[in-house]
């Protein structure tokens, strides 16, 4: 039906009242001419149909098959319209899923072809979608980090009357849809014939916003784009920044239509910054198809003295549907400062102070060893040479030099009664 050029052969049943019974119908890709492409890699699009018991009133003819880019660029088949889901678009937010087919009935005796035939009972239409094939037909708008659990198929058939196209479980009174995301498989329940088209959808279709922080280090995002610490947080460096930040921002998954975001910059708790910050808030525009925008902030003359300062910038408002993502407030970190003309003052506030007490520490302990000298020497002091009377016999002077010395004059005491005279010799 497109590019990809996906087609099947027609898949014909006969079906009376009391008839039930399950038919498989698939797609296969090929090229140009219609021939099969060879490991093709994309389109494993197939399905069933189940038709229970009661569900025709009289005998019918049933056929089914996919829609090839010829029946489109022709806009007919057997002799009924057919649209091209690419040029006749439902409603914006649904994707195509590449992939269209027909189920038309028949008189079987005749082959007369049986317009908006109704079921008496709900029919069940099973389809296993390719999701690599729907992510590559729409990645103008979609990016590569959709995954199954995402996307939410929907088939729709071609209202003929209102020209448009319509939720086809809607055919039913009782609508019916289920999706096992796991199998990537769309079953619905019908009551109506016409042309079918598969188409998706998702939740973060128009985008979800958030600061990149996967730019980190890159090539293409040198200074001054932000580069963030694993708390979100950013330390403002003045050689990689100067007066300058620029935060880039992402859309993730989706990107249809366009989409405004509000943001803001104060400081922590509103506490003032030091310095002028421009601008303080502003809007960011994301069109249709646009991955990436950046918020750019600048900075005015810091003080040479200020104490650390935090500046938060944040999202606050989204349109168009968009959502926010996980990293949606940071802080700018801009480490304390200290005037340099007062660098040799601070330093002196807090070394004077410890040296004096120092040297108030030295001196006291001179001090005290000096004071224990004095006591040890004058404990050890001896008499002095001069006063010789208390001397007894036998005993010796220690002179300064070290030698012995017996005093000069020392008196015999005598062992007999009686005094000795000086001068004469003692009794023999």
């Amino acid at each position: 039906m497109t590019s990809n050029g996906i087609v099947v052969g027609k898949t014909e049943f006969v079906f009376a009242k009391n008839d039930s019974g399950s038919f498989f119908f698939d797609t296969v890709n090929v090229n140009s001419n219609e021939t099969k492409e060879k490991d093709s890699g994309i389109g494993s699009t197939f399905g069933t149909l189940d038709v229970p018991a009661g569900a025709v009133e009289d005998e019918v003819k049933f056929q089914v098959y996919s829609l090839g880019e010829k029946e489109i660029k022709n806009g007919t088949d057997d002799n009924t319209t057919v649209v091209d889901p690419e040029v006749v678009k439902p409603p914006k937010h649904f994707k195509l899923g590449n992939y269209s087919f027909q189920i038309k009935a028949y008189e079987p005796e005749n082959n007369t072809l049986q317009d908006k035939y109704h079921f008496k009972k709900p029919i069940t239409i099973s389809l296993f979608y390719d999701v690599d094939q729907m992510l590559k037909g729409n990645k103008k708008t979609v990016s590569g980090e959709v995954t199954n659990e995402d996307i939410d198929p929907v088939l729709l058939l071609w209202d003929t009357k209102n020209q448009t196209w319509f939720d086809a479980a809607k055919t039913c009174p009782e609508p019916w849809t289920f999706v096992d995301h796991a199998a990537k498989l769309l079953k619905v329940k019908v009551c109506h014939l016409t042309q079918f088209a598969l188409f998706w959808t998702f939740k973060a279709e128009n985008g979800i916003i958030e600061f990149n922080k996967e730019t980190n280090g890159s090539s293409t995002r040198g200074p001054p784009h932000a580069i963030f610490e694993e708390d979100n947080s950013i330390i403002y460096h003045p050689e990689r920044y100067g007066n300058e930040m620029i935060f880039d921002v992402v859309r993730r998954k989706g990107s249809t239509g366009t989409i405004n975001v509000t943001w803001i910059a104060s400081g922590q708790s509103n506490m003032k910054i030091p310095f002028t910050v421009s601008p303080t808030s502003g809007e960011l525009m994301f069109i249709e198809g646009q991955w990436n925008s950046s918020i750019r902030l600048k900075f005015g003359t810091m003080p040479s003295e200020m104490s650390e300062t935090i500046l938060n910038v944040k999202f606050l408002n989204l349109s168009g549907g968009a959502m926010l993502g996980n990293v949606t407030c940071l802080k700018v970190v801009f480490p304390a400062k200290v005037k340099k003309t007062e660098d040799s003052k601070v330093i002196l506030k807090i070394i004077i102070p410890v040296c004096v007490f120092g040297a108030l520490v030295i001196v006291g302990i001179i001090a005290a060893c000096i004071f224990v000298r004095k006591r040890r020497s004058s404990k050890h002091e001896q008499p002095p040479f001069g006063r010789l009377d208390n001397l007894t016999y036998g005993q010796v002077v220690s002179r300064i030099d070290g030698v012995q010395q017996l005093p000069e004059e020392t008196a015999e005491t005598s062992f007999t009664q009686g005094q000795i005279n000086p001068g004469q010799d003692p009794p023999h």
